[in-house]
């Protein structure tokens, strides 16, 4: 892989009195892509996110963010460079939609320094970016869950990361906003060339919206690759422990996962993660 923006090589990590989580895992992040992590709850998709953007230092091996150690980048470079959006994102009570996205211009601020034009203009193009100017003055408390989601990822992007980290953006909404959620994502991959690096539970969803899909299990990459190269009915099978079939929709070219059942056969291993 050619210029990769993360490198991360010889990972080994494990919680305390527990069994290795990683143990000499490798995993390049490809520069302007989607890349997103699938596998079975407990596999390792959080904490390889924590990993990777320097939230968790692992036990050993060595974070690369554009070429540079990982631990040796001071915290507010790396955060002019990365977004991080967690899985449960929380904000203050009462706080309105304007003043948490104003939250992410922090790394580009410094200490008692005033809202300058830069911060005003990074907050609007945020702002229309996730189609929210309407509600900046709104109370965040206000909005539907999608809108909230769109509210936190507006966050994150003023910031004006390189590129954005987000454990599982479209869980606890329904599918019309989980598509909006990904849809905006391919959107802001394609207009302004950001890297995108999502833990997503839809298989589904994960193989229509990646350019590169990572399969975790029990803590090792078991497969990666194009999405049409990894969503293999035998890897459902050994990874899910579900039977499946997978097809091709003849309108659409995407892929369609239909699940028969589970693999009584297999036995699902997990590890803490």
């Amino acid at each position: 892989m050619a210029d990769p923006i993360i490198r991360a090589r010889h990972i080994a990590h494990a919680f305390p009195g527990a069994t290795p989580l990683f143990d000499d895992l490798a995993l390049d992040i490809p520069r302007g892509q989607a890349t997103v992590l699938i596998g079975p709850n407990g596999c390792g998709k959080s904490t390889l996110l924590s990993i990777l953007t320097g939230i968790q230092s692992p036990n050993s091996g060595r974070i690369e963010l554009e070429g540079r150690a990982l631990s040796a980048m001071p915290a507010a470079e790396i955060a002019r460079i990365l977004g991080i959006l967690p899985q449960s994102p929380e904000a203050a009570e009462g706080l309105a939609v304007r003043d948490l996205v104003a939250l992410g211009r922090a790394p580009h601020r410094r200490f008692l320094s005033l809202w300058s034009e830069a911060d005003e203009a990074a907050l609007g193009r945020a702002l229309g970016a996730v189609d929210l100017k309407d509600f900046a003055n709104r109370p965040l408390s206000s909005l539907s869950g999608g809108q909230r989601q769109r509210a936190f990822i507006a966050m994150v992007l003023t910031q004006e990361p390189r590129l954005l980290f987000l454990d599982e953006p479209t869980s606890y909404l329904d599918i019309a906003h989980q598509l909006n959620i990904l849809h905006l994502l391919t959107r802001l991959k394609a207009e302004d060339g950001l890297t995108v690096v999502a833990a997503l539970h839809d298989i589904a969803q994960a193989a229509q919206f990646a350019d590169h899909l990572v399969v975790l299990s029990a803590g090792r990459i078991v497969a990666q690759g194009a999405p049409d190269a990894v969503v293999t009915e035998a890897m459902l099978t050994d990874v899910f422990g579900v039977k499946a079939r997978v097809k091709r929709d003849s309108e659409t070219g995407q892929i369609v996962i239909l699940p028969i059942g589970p693999d009584h056969g297999r036995h699902l291993r997990s590890v803490p993660g």
